[in-house]
């Protein structure tokens, strides 16, 4: 056998054999999975100056430290509970301040699914070591820092290290801890390119989140600090000890092109997803495409668009499909079918409802009684679902509406002067006034409190009125299809108990001769000299000074202070009306025997209110505001109008008896004294 040898040219150096040796070896014991790491160093990076004290000072922030694959890129933003665990690698432990270095060092160890990792860390410190050409990777911080211009005034917090490809300085993987003495040139080292700002609450400090490694650079003097600038830097050259340098230069560009890559991916996504026509999706394309941005920002954008769309169509939604043909059910377009009819209005939607001739028809509809002998006939009925009591039903809903239309269309005069309160109970009412105290006393140094005497309470009390009366139509009207009575009866009905409180109310100013019922208090009538709220001149601008005065006078019971009230409304009858509005609503008047025209002091310091029910033409009243002092209460008991009742069953009703369908109005109220200081009555002879 012949031995055939190598040229010389391809013979391995001794160096070279044993580089092949250590990378044998480092192979062999990749398993290990633990490194010597440096995490930080004092320095520069991204722009901004690392101070050893700084770093130092979160030394505990970086035991336990989780180590991740590659930076957090954009399927990691927004994830719940951050970082994926597919890309977990290990964990930095055992750290300590290096004084030599000026950085923290500790032990990174790699899990045991991570051996892949092992072999390439292995694999590229034999390189290394080899002076073989050497991928870039090594270790970057994601950290939060806190800043003040370029200086980092403290580290807040260490999200993670990671292990990155062509990192610049500060983070290094040295040797496996398997070999007793690390190889000469074994270290990779490197720093990260991810930046993202958020401001800090601080007026001159800024939080950011970094990717830091570190350039070490002399640390500028104190005054200089604001001035000092990176050294220069090569886009590609040698470092110290050999390493390859990246420039911070290219990688804030190469980092400004990956997030504008991301960006574009994430903005073509949402896009996609959205439900707006194509032009919105062009015009929020345009504003983004090349822009750097956070999701939520996008999101917002998107959600602004989409309502300003929909409100834009909202009155367009449903075209062309011609006019509504169902309410709700057969029942309830009769019942608004009724409504018309009777003058009440409808919605717009149900335009379409045939019209009813008059209430003959509906009366046939909703009972069969073709014979008008107000029997139903439950197999003559087209419709589904009425019962005996559907045509009591309908027509108790249609007539209660327009009693409380009519009731309403009256004016309320007396809301203004009034206070009004709702009660659960027909229970009697009692209107409480509670007393004063009088100025507090002064106390002297070290001295007790005085004790004051206990509030005093005035009561009145009223007692529920139940009101009301019932009328019927007939079944001749019926029959007659006398619409018009039957459309008359709930608005009489209506103006009845609006009439009816309001005379409850201005009796408390014509009871017993005008002076009002009697006080439960001192059983002195509402008006007396007692109470310094009775008058006897006729209706002038003097008179109704006078009365501003009387009731501001009034005082305060139990402290004796006044109240310090004016009259907020002038109440008349309508013969004195014009006589009220020009006392208050001229802005000028004469006075006296002189023709020259006079400021009035008194212009619209009150309200006029004219009352149907005085019929005395020369008295008149003055009242608070019941907001400031209740003079008059009105409590209601179901409600603040009257209610309306149709007997139900035609076949053992009154329908049966006398051919007749009832109808009853109810109102339950009661009207009293609240505070008699409140209220003023002239009663001119």
């Amino acid at each position: 056998m012949t031995e055939t040898h190598q040229p010389s040219s391809f013979q391995l150096s001794t160096e070279q054999q044993t580089s092949r040796a250590y990378l044998a070896l480092q192979l062999e014991e990749a398993s290990a999975g633990e490194y010597p790491v440096t995490a930080i160093t004092e320095g520069y990076a991204n722009g901004l100056y690392y101070p050893a004290a700084v770093i130092k000072a979160s030394l505990p922030l970086w035991e336990s430290v989780n180590v991740f694959v590659d930076h957090a890129g954009p399927a990691d933003w927004g994830r719940p509970g951050g970082r994926s665990i597919r890309d977990l690698a290990g964990v930095l432990h055992s750290v300590f301040w290096d004084e030599a270095q000026q950085g923290i060092r500790g032990k990174v160890k790699l899990l045991a699914r991570a051996r892949w990792l092992c072999e390439i860390i292995a694999e590229c410190l034999a390189l290394k070591a080899a002076a073989e050409p050497t991928p870039h990777i090594g270790l970057s911080a994601d950290l939060e820092v806190e800043r003040r211009g370029d200086q980092v005034t403290a580290i807040n917090k260490v999200y993670s290290l990671d292990v990155v490809m062509n990192p610049a300085r500060g983070g290094s993987i040295e040797a496996a801890l398997a070999q007793s003495k690390p190889h000469p040139a074994l270290s990779l080292k490197g720093e990260g390119s991810r930046t993202e700002r958020r401001i800090h609450p601080m007026e001159t400090t800024e939080i950011q989140s970094v990717a830091a490694g570190f350039t070490p650079a002399p640390t500028p003097s104190p005054s200089g600090r604001e001035a000092a600038s990176e050294p220069p830097l090569s886009d590609v050259g040698e470092g110290p000890g050999g390493e390859v340098t990246i420039s911070r230069v290219r990688l804030a560009d190469e980092l400004e092109s990956f997030r504008k890559e991301s960006c574009r991916a994430i903005l073509a996504v949402k896009l996609a997803e959205s439900r707006l026509p194509q032009p919105f999706k062009e015009q929020i394309l345009a504003r983004w495409q090349d822009r750097t941005f956070a999701i939520a920002e996008l999101e917002a954008d998107l959600r602004s668009t989409e309502a300003a769309l929909a409100r834009f169509m909202e009155n367009r939604t449903i075209q062309h499909l011609g006019a509504v043909q169902q309410v709700v059910t057969p029942v309830d377009r009769l019942q608004l079918a009724l409504e018309r009819l009777l003058g009440l209005p409808i919605p717009d939607s149900a335009s379409d409802i045939p019209r009813l001739s008059g209430f003959r028809e509906f009366y046939l509809t909703t009972t069969g009684d073709w014979e008008m002998s107000g029997a139903f006939r439950p197999e003559r009925v087209q419709l589904a679902n009425l019962t005996t009591t559907t045509l009591t039903s309908m027509v108790k809903n249609a007539l209660n509406k327009l009693l409380l239309q009519a009731y309403e269309a009256r004016p309320f005069w007396w809301k203004p002067i009034v206070w009004e309160e709702d009660f659960n109970t027909l229970n009697d009412v009692t209107w409480i006034t509670a007393g004063g105290f009088a100025d507090l006393p002064t106390v002297a140094e070290g001295a007790e409190y005085t004790e004051l005497a206990n509030l005093t309470d005035i009561e009145e009390t009223s007692s529920f009125l139940k009101k009301g009366a019932y009328s019927a139509i007939t079944l001749e009207a019926i029959d007659r299809d006398d619409i018009a009575l039957i459309k008359a009866l709930p608005r009489k009905l209506g103006l009845a108990a609006n009439r009816t409180l309001s005379s409850a109310i201005s009796a408390i100013f014509t009871a017993n001769s005008g002076v009002g019922p009697p006080l439960g208090q001192d059983s002195t009538a509402l008006f007396h000299s007692n109470h310094a709220n009775l008058g006897s001149t006729a209706l002038s601008t003097t008179s109704w000074d006078a009365c501003v005065q009387a009731m501001f006078k009034q005082t305060e019971p139990a402290s004796g202070k006044r109240l310090g009230l004016r009259p907020a409304y002038l109440i008349v009858p309508i013969e004195l009306e014009y006589t009220a509005r020009q006392i208050l609503e001229s802005a000028e008047f004469t006075g006296g025997t002189t023709t020259v025209l006079t400021v009035n002091p008194r212009y619209r310091s009150a309200g006029v209110v004219v009352v149907p029910e005085f019929t005395d033409a020369n008295d008149w009243a003055a009242c608070a505001n019941p907001q400031d002092a209740p003079g008059i209460c009105v409590g209601y008991r179901n409600g603040r109008a009257p209610e309306l009742f149709i007997a139900q069953d035609p076949l053992t009703g009154s329908m049966f008896t006398a051919d007749t369908m009832r109808i009853k109005v109810r109102f339950l109220y009661t009207v009293g004294i609240g505070e008699y200081r409140a209220l003023y009555k002239a009663n001119v002879a």
